[in-house]
């Protein structure tokens, strides 16, 4: 089940169909692990949630992507965020055009 709404720092909780909203994630962790144990813990992570760990932003990825097929390979070559209005799918959907183009 999706909550009608974007909750952060919220835990919640389901049971037989029901969810508790569990105030802010402020529960200790061994309530946190009861939780999970008996299946009542779900965890909704944002697409952010890598970025702590290294791995690029949608954004940062389409711009890397970009820049393999621009001539110098310089981030003042990027024009698809421009072009498309920042519409990230938009701006994959050319950039798949562009890989299907290309010669290996």
């Amino acid at each position: 089940m999706v909550l009608p709404m974007v909750m952060r720092n919220t835990c919640v909780s389901h049971s037989n169909g029901i969810i508790r909203v569990l105030k802010t994630c402020n529960h200790s962790s061994p309530k946190l692990a009861k939780l999970a144990i008996r299946g009542q813990l779900s965890l909704f992570l944002g697409a952010g949630i890598s970025v702590g760990s290294g791995l690029p932003t949608w954004f940062q990825f389409l711009h890397l992507l970009e820049d393999l097929f621009t001539a110098t390979g310089a981030p003042g070559e990027r024009c698809l965020g421009d072009k498309h209005n920042w519409d990230p799918l938009a701006m994959a959907d050319e950039l798949r055009g562009i890989c299907e183009n290309q010669k290996d």
